[in-house]
């Protein structure tokens, strides 16, 4: 049968901040009590697509809604025994 599991990839009083600049980088800082977190990327829109290149570490979404001031993007993963799908929801601030 099908499962379907909803849970937050954030712990509580995290937060995550991605920055999506015009040369194509954006950098993502998660801040929580515990730790500081940042790094920078780079990013490509293709076919509405929203693909993440970190070194070797290739990450891509389907753009499912973009305004000026909103993005949802959604990511799935099938390893052939699991699928796996993540929502992001994002604000221009």
């Amino acid at each position: 049968g099908e499962i379907t599991e909803t849970y937050s990839l954030i712990e509580p009083g995290e937060t995550i901040t991605a920055t999506f600049n015009m040369d194509n980088t954006y950098t993502e800082k998660t801040v929580s009590e515990d730790y500081n977190y940042e790094y920078t990327a780079i990013w490509s829109i293709v076919d509405d697509k929203l693909t993440t290149i970190d070194g070797d570490y290739v990450m891509t979404f389907d753009i499912d809604h973009l305004n000026k001031n909103n993005m949802t993007l959604v990511y799935t993963d099938d390893d052939g025994k699991y699928s796996v799908s993540i929502v992001i929801k994002m604000k221009r601030i």
